[in-house]
C-alpha cells in the first residue's frame, strides 16, 4: 500500500524504494516490491529497487508464513497476489542501500 501511494500521490517524488526483512526475508520482500511495481504500472527502470537489511538490527529473524503466505504477499488461496518477476536480481540498483540512496537525494 504504501509504494502504490507513494508512487502516485502528487505531493510525493518518490526517489526510489528499499527493500528490508520484515515478516519475510529480504529476498521475498524484494521480489515483491518489483511484482508491486510491475502490477501498479509502475517502471522499474526509473525507480530504482535496492535490496537492504537481510536482517533485524536487534532481535533473531522471523517468517510469519502463516499469517502473510510463503512469498510474504500471498492471496487467500496461497498463492502469489501478483505475478513474480523471472530475474529480480537483474532489476536491482546495484550497491548498498544507504549509498544508493545518498547518491539519489544528493
Amino acid at each position: 500500500m504504501a509504494i502504490l501511494l507513494a508512487g502516485y500521490h502528487p505531493c510525493v517524488n518518490l526517489l526510489g524504494i528499499s527493500t528490508v526483512h520484515g515478516n519475510q526475508s529480504v529476498a521475498k520482500t524484494t521480489v515483491n516490491a518489483l511484482a508491486c511495481l510491475r502490477a501498479f504500472g509502475m517502471d522499474s527502470d526509473n525507480l530504482p529497487v535496492v535490496r537492504g537489511q537481510a536482517r533485524p538490527l536487534v532481535r533473531p529473524p522471523t517468517h510469519c508464513a502463516e499469517i502473510h503466505g510463503e512469498t510474504g504477499l500471498d492471496n487467500l488461496e496461497g498463492e502469489p497476489l501478483f505475478p513474480l518477476p523471472r530475474d529480480p536480481d537483474a532489476m536491482l540498483e546495484p550497491g548498498k542501500c544507504v549509498n544508493v540512496m545518498y547518491e539519489h537525494i544528493s
